[in-house]
């Protein structure tokens, strides 16, 4: 009798040892999956909305999207991939746009806002977006040349107003109509044509509307080797602005 008694008094002391010693050994902790995410920034190159401010999926990422100034581009920052909504508004709190992007994973993007808003079924204010490559490749040029990047942002209510140029390039050496050269005829709305090598120096640029309408020509712009330009067309059509940026985008973004 004595030994079935302390052979239950040894196993419950057993037990509490190892209910104390699990006690005492903390939880593992489990860190929450991280969603994809991409790098972006945001161009307004509206017809009429001189100042946008900007929500993506109702949260303000970057504090350049607030009073976003025509022909002005915010600095890259990160989204989570995925259909992503924008809302836009004037600075006056009219809604200008509310919809939805979709943002390819570990991507990086010039997010374009062009058109021209009204408050009836001609409104064709909207977005499209610029894929400039993977997050983790470069897309700057050789360290002997230039990139360039044509982006059509001019589009009107009635895009059938919209024209479709040809565009020739006029560089210290010699004239270049690139859009003959591969890829579309033509330069339309909201399209892209991209010269991964061109020569530096004094650059400047003929926007010839295959309508026969007048040319539109650019200033000369001075660019510098290894860099990469981006050339804007925004605005009516009938009266076509021209808006130069520059830079190499970053590489190997670190998530905020």
């Amino acid at each position: 009798m004595w030994f079935k008694k302390k052979e239950a008094i040894l196993g419950s002391i057993l037990l509490l040892t190892i209910f104390s010693f699990y006690s005492c050994v903390d939880e593992p902790t489990i860190e929450p999956i991280s969603r994809p995410f991409s790098s972006i920034r945001v161009v307004n190159l509206s017809t009429n909305v001189d100042q946008i401010n900007i929500t993506i999926d109702g949260k303000t990422p970057s504090s350049s999207l607030s009073s976003l100034a025509l022909a002005q581009p915010t600095g890259y920052f990160n989204v989570e991939s995925g259909k992503d909504t924008f809302l836009v508004k004037d600075n006056s709190g009219n809604e200008v746009f509310n919809g939805t992007a979709d943002i390819n994973a570990y991507e990086r993007y010039t997010v374009v806002f062009s058109g021209t808003f009204t408050n009836d079924a001609n409104n064709n204010f909207g977005v499209f977006l610029v894929d400039e490559a993977e997050l983790y490749v470069s897309v700057a040029p050789k360290a002997d040349s230039v990139g360039i990047l044509f982006i059509d942002a001019a589009g009107d209510v009635d895009t059938i107003a919209s024209k479709n140029y040809n565009i020739v390039g006029h560089t210290p050496t010699h004239d270049t109509t690139y859009t003959a050269l591969t890829g579309p005829v033509s330069l339309g709305y909201q399209g892209i044509y991209s010269v991964p090598e061109a020569e530096p120096g004094a650059n400047s640029f003929d926007f010839m509307p295959i309508d026969s309408s007048a040319t539109v020509s650019t200033p000369t712009y001075n660019f510098t080797a290894g860099n990469r330009y981006y050339i804007f067309l925004y605005g009516n059509p009938n009266n076509l602005q021209i808006f130069k940026d520059e830079g190499i985008p970053p590489v190997n973004p670190t998530r905020n």
